[in-house]
């Protein structure tokens, strides 16, 4: 799959769209991004519709999203190591295995995810 390949989910409950790509080449995975809100879906929506990237920092500090790369353990931030010790994770292995966070709301503002 690429960027430009969507799924589509509802939030239980409360009825809100989402829509995620999975990010990989070559038959691997190494992300997936759940873009959210209007601002998220709109990004999204405009990307894939146009087919051309989204040029210049204007363009970028509109996504709405949150992501999830898969890295080495020691590459995990501090609240990455939290939220998976709160939900109970156990390494499946080793390598590029352990789940790390990164959410951007519009402006490029970071916040970590937790439980």
């Amino acid at each position: 799959m690429s960027d430009l390949e969507l799924l589509g989910m509802r939030e239980e409950g409360t009825g809100g769209l989402h829509v995620a790509s999975i990010l990989g080449t070559l038959g691997t995975m190494f992300a997936v991004i759940c873009y959210r809100n209007d601002t998220g879906l709109r990004w999204i929506h405009r990307a894939v519709s146009t087919r051309t990237p989204i040029e210049g920092p204007k363009g970028m500090e509109e996504m709405d999203f949150l992501k999830v790369d898969f890295c080495l353990k020691g590459e995990l931030q501090p609240p990455d190591r939290q939220t998976l010790a709160n939900a109970g994770f156990k390494s499946p292995g080793r390598g590029h295995v352990w789940p790390r966070f990164v959410s951007l709301t519009p402006g490029w503002y970071p916040w970590y995810p937790d439980e």
